[in-house]
């Protein structure tokens, strides 16, 4: 099977609950929508990507995905603008509703009129989709296969998993979902060797210093290399090999997506929905490489990915729970 395509399609119906409600995805068009609007976003992103700057706006008026993706924007916006019309009278009529989705909070909460005109909401709607589906099934897949080329920390999880399961009788929430340590060391080591890009933006400088003889003032921002902290020895014990237990280890370095202002708002989104399919496909499914060969990392550019047509082998396991979440 293709790992990709199939855990995109598997957050698409998620992320079209998270922005739309779930009244609205009982439309298979809407949550198809969010599919292939994200699928042609970044097909066309990705082709820009291969040529020069300066042909750029040629090669997009020559991509079918470019006009797939203008329709699907189209089609996008004729469901999302009267739905949040809609909801705009409700609330002038004191028929408040209340649905824990992207267009009733920004409808309700909206600061400015922009921030809760219809268009604007629409587009916000495609821009979450596309920013976040790729990038948490990139995620998921390069941490499955990391999890696959080490048969114990593979192990590990599991029984770290089935342990927790046990534990709590099979009711998981928020809470149980965080206390998963194991699981949670192989996702950062994961992202440790392959992150989403190997540039690193807005870094905040903590204090006056100097880097390169370029004087840095504090609070200051910078563009740092990635690599340069993940792959340094003095930090990380034989960086370049994948350990998957190295962050619950006795002697773990303390890891996590940023804080205060700096840090990513939707670590916590990306890092549930992330942990919720692999302690299903973990518990359901056992994985191997096709031929027994890893897969390895795809770049173009700054940006790490899985590609779409890597392939592994899966099969049912025969003592599996059937954990539901």
């Amino acid at each position: 099977m293709k790992p990709l395509p199939a855990s995109v399609r598997c957050f698409s119906e998620g992320i079209a609950l998270i922005l739309y409600g779930s009244k609205m995805v009982e439309n298979p068009r809407l949550v198809v929508l969010t599919y292939t609007l994200t699928r042609n976003v970044f097909a066309v992103a990705f082709a820009m990507r291969c040529v020069p700057s300066c042909l750029n706006r040629y090669l997009a008026w020559l991509l079918p995905a470019k006009w797939r993706m203008h329709q699907d924007w189209k089609a996008l916006s004729g469901f999302v603008i009267p739905e949040v019309q809609r909801r705009k009278t409700m609330i002038l009529e004191g028929k408040e509703e209340h649905s824990p989705d992207l267009i009733t909070w920004m409808g309700q909460n909206g600061r400015t009129e922009l921030e809760r005109d219809p268009q604007v909401l629409a587009t916000l709607c495609g821009s979450v989709a596309a920013g976040s589906t790729y990038s948490i099934a990139n995620f998921l897949c390069r941490t499955l296969s990391d999890l696959t080329s080490s048969l114990e920390v593979l192990e590990a999880v599991r029984a770290e998993i089935l342990a927790k399961n046990a534990e709590i009788g099979g009711r998981w929430d928020t809470s149980a979902l965080a206390n998963l340590p194991c699981l949670e060391s192989a996702m950062k080591e994961t992202a440790r060797l392959a992150p989403g890009t190997l540039i690193v933006y807005s870094r905040a400088v903590k204090q006056d210093c100097v880097i390169g003889r370029i004087p840095l003032k504090k609070g200051q921002f910078m563009t740092v290399s990635g690599p340069g902290r993940a792959m340094d020895p003095n930090i990380y014990e034989d960086p370049t090999t994948y350990k998957g237990l190295r962050f619950c280890a006795d002697d773990k370095i303390k890891e996590h997506s940023g804080a205060g202002k700096w840090a990513c708002p939707r670590r916590y989104i990306a890092d549930m929905a992330a942990k919720i399919l692999l302690i299903q496909l973990i518990d359901v499914y056992e994985f191997s490489f096709v031929g027994g060969v890893p897969l390895k990392h795809d770049a173009i550019h700054e940006f790490l990915f899985f590609h779409p047509d890597n392939k592994m082998q899966v099969r049912r396991r025969k003592d599996a729970v059937g954990i539901s979440l």
